[in-house]
């Protein structure tokens, strides 16, 4: 799916903003004038546990609220995204999701919202779901057909059937569009994990942070990705596995008093035993197998060979930022690889959505004009796959 408006109310210099949004969006002016205060503002709504801080409310005049919101229009939702959205989904298959912060003087609290095309039917909104106890409840309604051989009732069971019946009489409905009093899906956090993933690329960026393999970073991301597919189909990764966990149950084996067979372990269980007598307590050591992906997060390091192989951090500004870039391409591709299988073959079951968006401060940075016009082309071609949307803040006439 991809972003199709984008309303911001009270961030930093916005005080309201509605922009209509395209699959590539170009934020082209000069310093200081907010284009990255749009970025930011999608960062906060697309990033899970992404906050602000009461600095971050618009204050260029009186106020009538100390909250900050981000609202997205999101459109072209997948199959999967229909299905996993299908509560908020609208007639016209839009989307419409709210991220507030509340500020109670300096503290914040945060919720998601969907927006619902609600019936006029009091027994037909969600709200009121969890009113329904007994078939009872629902006697002379259209749920009770639904529910008659549901079983002991619970709201999630009601809220179903409200959506079931709405799905199969959406054309005879009264249908208004309102905003939902209660959390996003359902559960406080859930709204930034299931929306789109989202990745910024700041003006200045740190290389030694992208080269970490961790799920916050794009090189770990790639790894990530990579084990993830050999942990499915790689008969050599799988053999691994297998040896290490043996390997590893040697450091629990016992002897026949059921005593660990390696020395040292023995004589660290044994001392603290020595130490904890009084209070009558055996002690056991058992090591568990590491995961995988902690091995490669713990000793994976990225080198770069220009002559002199060093560590990728330690070469200048413009080599760092076009290996950020290739790592953002290349992890793209790769998503929309396994996105492509999954269309092609069977269609695994997943509870967030599989497109992506990129978002890029003066990509120009440290670029020659050639590479800055190269760079320009590959990232509209990347923002016409299908699930993939670019957001880009520049002064460069080239993007």
């Amino acid at each position: 799916m991809r972003i199709r408006q984008i309303k911001i109310h009270n961030f930093r210099s916005i005080r309201e903003l509605e922009i209509s949004c395209q699959s590539l969006m170009v934020l082209l002016g000069p310093n200081n004038h907010g284009k990255s205060n749009v970025l930011a503002a999608l960062e906060f709504f697309l990033i899970p546990g992404g906050k602000v801080e009461r600095s971050d409310l618009f204050d260029f005049d009186s106020r009538t609220d100390d909250q900050i919101w981000v609202e997205v229009l999101f459109r072209e939702l997948t199959l999967q995204e229909k299905t996993t959205f299908r509560k908020y989904v609208q007639s016209d298959e839009s989307l419409r999701v709210r991220k507030t912060a509340k500020f109670d003087e300096d503290k914040a609290t945060f919720q998601y919202q969907g927006w619902l095309e609600e019936p006029e039917e009091e027994w037909l909104k969600a709200d009121n779901a969890g009113d329904y106890k007994k078939p009872a409840d629902v006697e002379g309604t259209g749920l009770h057909a639904l529910l008659k051989d549901a079983g002991r009732f619970s709201k999630a069971k009601v809220e179903e059937a409200q959506q079931k019946y709405i799905a199969e009489h959406r054309s005879e409905l009264n249908l208004n569009l309102v905003l939902e009093s209660g959390n996003f899906l359902g559960q406080k956090s859930v709204g930034g994990g299931v929306l789109p993933e989202f990745y910024l690329v700041p003006a200045v960026r740190d290389l030694s942070d992208e080269t970490k393999i961790r799920s916050t970073a794009l090189l770990g991301r790639l790894v990530n990705r990579a084990i993830q597919i050999m942990s499915e189909k790689e008969p050599a990764f799988l053999e691994i596995q297998k040896q290490l966990r043996a390997q590893i149950a040697l450091f629990n084996e016992k002897d026949a008093n059921d005593q660990p067979k390696i020395e040292q372990i023995r004589e660290i269980k044994s001392g603290l035993e020595a130490e904890l007598r009084v209070w009558g307590v055996k002690i056991d050591l058992e090591i568990d197998t590491p995961s995988i992906d902690k091995i490669f997060e713990l000793g994976t390091y990225l080198h770069i060979d220009d002559g002199i192989r060093t560590l990728a951090e330690k070469k200048g500004h413009g080599l760092q930022r076009a290996l950020i870039f290739a790592l953002l391409k290349t992890w793209a591709k790769l998503v929309r690889q396994q996105v492509e299988e999954e269309v092609n073959g069977e269609t695994k079951p997943r509870t967030s959505s599989n497109s992506i968006y990129f978002a890029v401060e003066e990509p120009e940075l440290f670029l020659h004009p050639q590479a800055q016009r190269e760079l320009a082309t590959s990232l509209a071609t990347l923002s016409e796959a299908d699930g993939v949307q670019v957001f880009i803040c520049t002064h460069s006439s080239h993007f």
